[in-house]
């Protein structure tokens, strides 16, 4: 009938503007908390933390190991400081305070995805695959990032003994006026 016809069209409608409404809505509170309860935002914040700390103890490892004045007992004396320094860091964000804050931080910052993309990583990142995929998540990284350094670890020590010297006396220049 047509009767029929015309509330098929208005029932379609309705579903899509829902679907289309949800697909630009801000994401509930209680939507992001799910989120925020499967992801790893913690420890990718600690990952930020620990990456720079890891790559100063590597500059410190290499100058120390280029200045032929330095016993091998200073130079481990040297590095166990430091790792001194950087366990004390990481001891000092493990708190709750801080952990509140990194939630209180995840949260806002995902008000940025709507419902519909909140719902489907929700939906993913809960499951057994999307689980498996965040724990696998790091070490790809880490290994991507290790590869990646390696195959350009020349480049980047070539340009360095072409360019080091000169903006280590650039900078010297400017401090000293």
């Amino acid at each position: 009938s047509p009767f029929g016809a015309v509330m098929k069209i208005k029932l379609l409608l309705l579903l899509s503007g829902l679907c289309c409404a949800s697909a630009f809505a801000t994401p509930s509170n209680q939507s992001l908390e799910e989120l925020a309860k499967i992801m790893p935002y913690e420890s990718t914040f600690y990952q930020a933390i620990v990456a720079p700390l890891e790559m100063e103890r590597m500059a410190i490892a290499q100058g120390m190991a280029q200045d032929n004045t330095l016993t091998d007992e200073q130079r481990k004396k040297a590095l166990n400081t430091f790792d001194a320094y950087a366990e004390g860091l990481i001891k000092t964000l493990d708190s709750k305070a801080v952990k509140d804050g990194l939630k209180k931080s995840y949260l806002n910052a995902a008000k940025s995805f709507n419902q519909a993309e909140v719902d489907t990583m929700i939906a993913f990142y809960g499951s057994k695959d999307g689980q498996s995929a965040l724990k696998k998540e790091d070490a790809v990284f880490e290994s991507y990032m290790k590869s990646a350094g390696e195959n350009n670890q020349k480049i980047i020590e070539d340009y360095e003994k072409k360019h080091l010297n000169k903006l280590q006396d650039d900078i010297k220049k400017i401090l000293k006026k």
